[in-house]
């Protein structure tokens, strides 16, 4: 048995603490983003993520800063253009 603190740990264990993990930090942040307001359908009304947007509007002098490319995932980061709606 392996010894992890002092402690003997069974496999088991070690198996069971490794997949809690994984699938924590594989499905947590999507489900704080979901928490904050921003879906597949957009972002929803009144919500945090809708405040985040309206204080981003504000900041750029009304408009929101968008990628012209809508390919924007597949493009490198140093080339992305952005307008201002």
């Amino acid at each position: 048995m392996p010894e992890i603190f002092g402690r003997d740990v069974s496999w088991t264990t070690i198996g069971t603490v490794s997949v809690g993990t994984i699938a924590t930090t594989s499905f947590a942040p999507g489900i704080i983003l979901w928490g904050l307001g921003f879906g597949k359908a957009g972002i929803a009304a009144g919500s945090v993520g809708a405040s985040l947007m309206s204080s981003a509007a504000i900041a750029n002098g009304g408009g929101v800063a968008v990628p012209k490319n809508k390919n924007y995932l597949l493009t490198n980061n140093k080339s992305m253009e952005m307008e201002v709606l």
